[in-house]
């Protein structure tokens, strides 16, 4: 959501500006932004002295810049910029459950960066959880010390539709230190790594 401070800054950048503010000076109406707090999105370009159809152009600039998505820099940035809607899910308890069915929200709202790091769209919570339950099972499998003391390891990935293992150097995520090991567990757990293949 961008900030009156964002939008005057947008504004001031333009090679129009000073028609812009002459047009609603100029306006039997004049209004020159009408700044709306909870939503902050338009100018009223209708009540410029010419009307809207002469700055619909310049509207649709404005929108699709203000639609578009700052990249985040911090996890605070991103939870001001993606508050929590009806289409989030969370985790708890080891279970993936409705944001909005009256244990945790009933109104959309701000996201707290503390509490609500695992809220996310559904398939996403079920990824995650999937995840956790390979990578622990994984370690049931194979010692990570013996990993890092391999030049090689066998990683199972998802790539071009499939699953598959592939040879690396790296011990992190699904490594295993044999390679028919690693296809042994991907045909053991292969529900598991179907929900999780978006983290994989």
């Amino acid at each position: 959501m961008k900030t009156k401070e964002q939008i005057l800054a947008w504004l001031d950048k333009q090679p129009w500006k000073y028609e812009f503010y002459e047009a609603t000076v100029l306006s039997d109406r004049a209004c020159l932004i009408n700044y709306n707090k909870n939503f902050l999105h338009k100018f009223e370009w209708s009540l410029t002295k010419q009307g809207f159809n002469v700055w619909r152009e310049r509207n649709e600039e404005y929108l699709k810049w203000y639609d578009a998505k700052d990249k985040p820099s911090s996890w605070e940035e991103y939870c001001e910029q993606n508050p929590i809607t009806k289409d989030d899910w969370c985790i708890e308890y080891g279970e993936v459950c409705d944001v909005f069915d009256q244990r945790f929200y009933t109104t959309e709202q701000e996201r707290n960066p503390i509490t609500c790091i695992d809220v996310m769209p559904k398939e996403h919570c079920e990824a995650f959880v999937a995840y956790m339950k390979l990578f622990q099972l994984r370690n049931a499998w194979v010692e990570d010390e013996n990993l890092d003391d391999s030049p090689v390891t066998y990683k199972i990935l998802y790539q071009d539709n499939t699953f598959d293992v592939f040879r690396g150097h790296t011990s992190t995520g699904l490594s295993f230190l044999d390679k028919e090991e690693a296809k042994e567990f991907m045909v053991t757990f292969k529900d598991l790594l179907e929900t999780a293949k978006p983290l994989l």
